[in-house]
């Protein structure tokens, strides 16, 4: 059970419009300026980047099994699926094995670079490693993704936040509903 109330969905699904309902959007708009202005960096990163999906699924999927996080987790590996990444890759990432049989150099440096985040400054050969396979505006968007998938697995971890057992039609609506632009 969560260890934060739920709102009631109307106070989301009024503001983004949108009638899908996740318990992670039930957690976040207890701070609604807040939750509104995430939704947008959200949706955002799930259709306007020039950094791949399968990038960004990529990170998604590592960042939730480094801290735990089921419901990063749970409402990706369908995505990740969809996105280009193979089942072994999926498979590989839930163990944190990241054999190069298995991954790309360039997959492997946005491993390594998801991996080094956090410390206090990230190696420069980490960075060097990327730069060889993005453009710096991918780089930024990969250090954006990173960002909110770590605040993602924080909330849902850190609060029991339960994951949603969506159907693949239905996580495709809620993605659709995270790409929206909250009305203001």
């Amino acid at each position: 059970m969560a260890r934060i109330g739920y709102v009631d969905d109307h106070i989301y699904t009024d503001i983004l419009r949108a009638s899908q309902k996740a318990n992670l959007l039930r957690a976040i708009f207890n701070a609604p300026v807040w939750a509104e202005a995430f939704v947008k960096i959200v949706g955002i990163q799930m259709s306007n980047l020039a950094l791949p999906p399968a990038d960004r699924e990529l990170v998604l999927l590592r960042m939730a099994q480094k801290h735990g996080a089921e419901y990063v987790r749970g409402m990706h590996e369908d995505l990740a699926r969809n996105a280009g990444l193979t089942e072994t890759q999926i498979e590989a990432l839930q163990i944190a094995k990241f054999p190069v049989d298995v991954f790309s150099d360039r997959q492997r440096s946005i491993l390594a670079l998801v991996d080094a985040v956090g410390l206090t400054r990230v190696p420069e050969e980490v960075v060097l490693a990327v730069k060889r396979h993005l453009n710096d505006r991918q780089i930024i968007e990969l250090f954006g993704v990173i960002g909110a998938a770590f605040t993602v697995a924080c909330i849902t971890v850190s609060l029991d936040v339960e994951l949603d057992r969506l159907p693949p039609e239905e996580l495709a609506s809620f993605v659709a509903a995270v790409q929206q632009e909250p009305q203001e």
